[in-house]
């Protein structure tokens, strides 16, 4: 779990429903949000701008919305950073970190750990470290 202490200005929440535009809303698996200028308290629906990382966990009926919809979607919007989280060939859990082109508006693979095997070690948007192994357990 992250705290809004280890993520600075940024709230992290899941089921929180996102205002993509006047006629979207989507309830991403986790968001990390700018939460400077906002009551938490009376934030029904997170703003889209105001998102700094979605987290989609992928099951056998959202994969296709998982893997290529809400990535469309939100890279449209311009969320700099999408991770999808799902079991790999082995069963393990894998986490794919992908990161804004700003120019193309389409997520790219980070270059530096584009899969996290194990443990979820990175610095963007903000510096996270999960045990995986850890979760997959719980």
């Amino acid at each position: 779990m992250l705290s809004t202490t280890e993520t600075g200005a940024y709230r992290v929440v899941s089921g929180q429903a996102v205002v993509v535009d006047a006629r979207n809303v989507v309830r991403p698996d986790l968001i990390a949000f700018d939460l400077r200028g906002l009551d938490p308290f009376a934030i029904e629906c997170v703003p889209v701008e105001r998102l700094a990382v979605v987290v989609e966990i992928v099951s056998p009926t959202s994969r296709q919305d998982d893997r290529v919809r809400k990535p469309a979607l939100f890279a449209a919007h311009k969320v700099p950073y999408y991770w999808r989280v799902e079991l790999d060939r082995d069963q393990k859990l894998a986490v794919h970190e992908y990161w804004l082109n700003a120019d193309t508006l389409a997520y790219f693979h980070a270059p530096s750990h584009p899969v996290h095997h194990d443990k979820l070690v990175t610095e963007l948007p903000f510096p996270v470290e999960v045990d995986l192994e850890a979760l997959v357990g719980f």
